[in-house]
């Protein structure tokens, strides 16, 4: 369990881990895939929303982000986006994500120029979803992992192998 002070008891702490997505030599969101194994005490359909990563500025503007939706928005859903671009919502099945069991999470962002982005959900090697989205691309600031971008949705989960790679995986 990610619990570096051992002040966390369960969760992470406010802005549990910081550093940087990859960005171009422009300054813009780069290709990138991240992968991780969650296993929560949580299933799917908690209610409750639960941020993975947030790359988002204190604003809430501009960012990538995984989290998982809470009844405001439907829940047993995941979000993911890449800065500059619409976020792609991927419904999961009722019952896909358990409580108490390892699932594999891979999230792929492959920029097509400035202009468009095609952003795909795995879930335990199965594709949720795919979608290309017309937007202009925008920075990353700085990657939160386990919290949003304003210290709150936090993570209840233990996270194994986790890796971030700088380029567009393909299944």
């Amino acid at each position: 369990k990610f619990d570096p002070d051992g002040s966390t008891a369960g969760g992470f702490p406010e802005y549990a881990w910081q550093g940087n997505l990859p960005n171009d030599t422009s300054g813009n969101a780069a290709d990138f895939t991240f992968s991780c194994w969650v296993k929560t005490p949580w299933a799917g359909n908690d209610g409750k929303f639960h941020t993975v990563f947030d790359s988002r500025a204190s604003t809430g503007a501009n960012g990538g982000y995984i989290y998982k939706t809470g009844t405001s928005e439907g829940d047993n859903q995941f979000f993911f986006a890449m800065p500059g671009f619409e976020p792609l919502r991927a419904q999961m099945v009722q019952g896909q994500w358990t409580a108490n069991t390892p699932h594999h999470l891979v999230a792929v962002a492959d920029r097509l120029g400035d202009t468009q982005a095609t952003l795909s959900l795995y879930l335990d090697g199965a594709l949720l979803k795919t979608q290309t989205f017309a937007g202009t691309a925008k920075p990353h600031t700085t990657f939160r992992l386990g919290s949003g971008y304003y210290g709150s949705d936090s993570l209840d989960a233990v996270l194994a192998e986790l890796t971030i790679f700088n380029y567009a995986l393909s299944p």
